[in-house]
């Protein structure tokens, strides 16, 4: 085995693919395909909603790789309890394993990554065991009726539900009563998913957790302190020809465009990506992309692809075996 594989097979990911719309069960093949590994353990979590088709596809899917794990799960829909509650069941099935994984990564059926399985890897050992997660001020009119009224388990944070998670604060979650009380409050949330992460890393007086000394108040504060600057400083932001990515950013996890220069279309407020963003999208600094539908302008999300590949075999091909 050469040392280019060793590095890859000592480094192994939980990956979590959220799964609830069926449409476009090829381009999760596409997806999954762009970003396999035989040491990682994928864990798929498909809605009860699906149709008999898509469910026969999936597990036919998992009898051929052992380390792929898929979760026939209640309806899932867009903003739904649901999606948060499949998140952390494959979260506890992972946790569960004996595979010694290292970082737990969600990814969506509609993602397409912008990094190698090498540089992905690369990132996750320089990361030595720190979160990476969104952290933003959340809105109270997102919580329903009465529970406005009553004392949240930890200060609640807004996030996105992209995010890097160590092992051993994946372990904590899953064997944690904390997770449990948030769970029932954020049951009475709008977008619960979206509060869930940013919760338990920024509350370390309270919640201490491994890979996070974030106080949320402080962090914030500091956020915007500084993105203030850099917005009002042309000397420091990085241009390239259809973007201009200020030189801070913390989070890595996902880049999902919010009514800000999209040359797609927008849905629910968020950027589905079309061929003129493909080549923006190749020099930002995250590790996957969101959103991508295959039936619109897929020659944006397949030119993704194919640099993902061309790039990910150029690795293979000058250090692997």
């Amino acid at each position: 085995m050469t040392n280019f594989s060793k590095f890859l097979k000592v480094f192994i990911n939980g990956d979590i693919l959220m799964i609830f719309i069926d449409n476009f069960k090829f381009q999760l093949l596409f997806m999954i395909s762009s970003i396999y590994a035989p040491q990682n353990e994928y864990c798929i979590a498909v809605s009860g909603s699906s149709n008999e088709l898509f469910k026969i596809l999936m597990a036919d899917f998992e009898k051929c790789f052992k380390n792929v794990h898929v979760l026939n799960r209640p309806p899932i829909s867009w903003g739904s309890f649901e999606i948060i509650n499949s998140t952390y069941a494959c979260l506890d099935y992972l946790a569960k394993l004996s595979t010694p994984w290292k970082y737990y990564q969600y990814l969506s059926g509609f993602d397409a990554p912008l990094k190698t399985n090498y540089e992905m890897v690369q990132i996750f050992k320089a990361m030595k065991g720190a979160w990476n997660v969104e952290i933003k001020n959340f809105q109270p009119e997102r919580l329903n009726g009465d529970i406005r009224n009553t004392t949240p388990p930890l200060n609640i944070y807004k996030s996105s539900l992209s995010s890097l998670v160590p092992r051993s604060a994946a372990n904590m979650i899953v064997n944690s009563p904390m997770t449990r009380q948030l769970f029932e409050y954020l049951s009475h949330s709008y977008i619960p998913d979206e509060a869930f992460w940013a919760t338990l890393a920024a509350n370390r007086k309270t919640f201490p957790i491994p890979g996070s000394n974030i106080d949320g108040v402080e962090f914030v504060a500091n956020i915007q302190k500084v993105s203030k600057k850099l917005q009002e400083s042309s000397k420091t932001k990085a241009k390239c020809p259809m973007k201009t990515y200020v030189t801070i950013s913390y989070y890595i996890s996902r880049y999902q465009d919010w009514y800000s220069g999209c040359h797609g279309k927008y849905v629910s407020g968020s950027c589905v990506f079309g061929f003129k963003d493909a080549f923006q999208l190749l020099s930002a600094p995250h590790l996957v992309a969101h959103k991508f539908y295959s039936d619109f302008e897929p020659a944006g999300y397949f030119c993704i692809l194919k640099v993902s590949h061309f790039h990910n075999m150029t690795y293979y091909t000058q250090y692997g075996d």
